[in-house]
């Protein structure tokens, strides 16, 4: 789904929201926590020039996530 959705209106997104999951429910888990394929994901926005914004619960969680997004 994430690849069609990207193919279709990548041209067109501003900003994007991260946070990892279990594919369960709307855990808002810290990246790499969860079951979410990052290398694909920002493989998939190599060129996206936009806003990151990460949608965690506390700001450890936050600094956690942008240490995990520079291990890619």
């Amino acid at each position: 789904i994430m690849d069609d959705f990207l193919k279709m209106y990548k041209g067109r997104i501003s900003h994007v929201h991260l946070h990892d999951n279990m594919g369960k429910k709307d855990e808002h888990l810290p990246l790499g926590k969860g079951n979410v394929d990052w290398k694909r994901v920002i493989d998939s926005l190599s060129n996206y020039k936009g806003r990151f914004v990460t949608e965690v619960n506390c700001v450890d969680e936050g600094v956690e996530s942008l240490a995990f997004l520079k291990s890619l």
